[in-house]
């Protein structure tokens, strides 16, 4: 017989896991994700931007709001009225009711 203790949290030699073989080889399940977990994703990517400066990483919704930006200045009325719409919501305090609102469209041109 073997000099090998059975018991508690000590199976037996040849009930054990072989070496590079899981306890659980299908893995965990992926978490199922909500539209606000991919959305805030997707904003918060990086992308490279060039300007006057150099070139810079920012997320894409601080490239949304830059494009906005100078488009509201270049006189572009729609544009002006998001941004206006945007920077009311964030001073009231409503952002979050506005971003859920499906008003504001992306585009990355």
């Amino acid at each position: 017989m073997n000099d090998y203790d059975i018991g508690f949290g000590k199976p037996p030699k040849e009930s054990q896991f072989k070496p590079g073989r899981s306890g659980n080889p299908k893995g965990r399940q992926k978490k199922i994700k909500n539209i606000t977990g991919d959305l805030y994703a997707v904003l918060n990517e990086k992308v490279l931007i060039k300007d006057g400066r150099g070139s810079r990483k920012i997320t894409k919704l601080q490239a949304y709001l830059l494009q906005l930006a100078n488009k509201a200045a270049s006189g572009d009325l729609k544009a002006g009225k998001e941004l206006m719409r945007l920077h009311q919501a964030v001073d009231v305090g409503h952002l979050e009711e506005v971003i859920k609102a499906p008003k504001i469209i992306v585009q990355f041109v």
